[in-house]
């Protein structure tokens, strides 16, 4: 059930991925009208709401316990090649 969560995640994030395409169109037809200030003004504000979602999703971890924490991991990637990395890397640096 966890690694079908992840992979919900990971589709969800994914789909999303060349989102920087629309908000670059938005920038330069904003540029053209000298208004491109008002793009990077909306990209500062929207930007902690939009890509803080792992570092809250390591501290609601941490609230609920160690088992929830451990279960967080499993959410640290996207493919279970990257976890055995992630997994390798921490086990030899412990």
């Amino acid at each position: 059930m966890i690694k079908g969560l992840n992979a919900l995640r990971c589709v969800l994030a994914s789909g999303f991925i060349n989102a920087w395409y629309l908000i670059a169109a938005a920038y330069y037809a904003a540029k053209e009208f000298n208004q491109e200030a008002e793009i990077v003004n909306g990209l500062n504000k929207a930007y902690p709401y939009v890509c803080s979602c792992t570092l809250e999703v390591d501290q609601y971890a941490g609230m609920f316990g160690d088992q929830a924490k451990n279960a967080a991991t499993n959410f640290d990637s996207c493919s279970e090649t990257a976890a055995a990395a992630i997994n390798s890397t921490n086990s030899t640096s412990s």
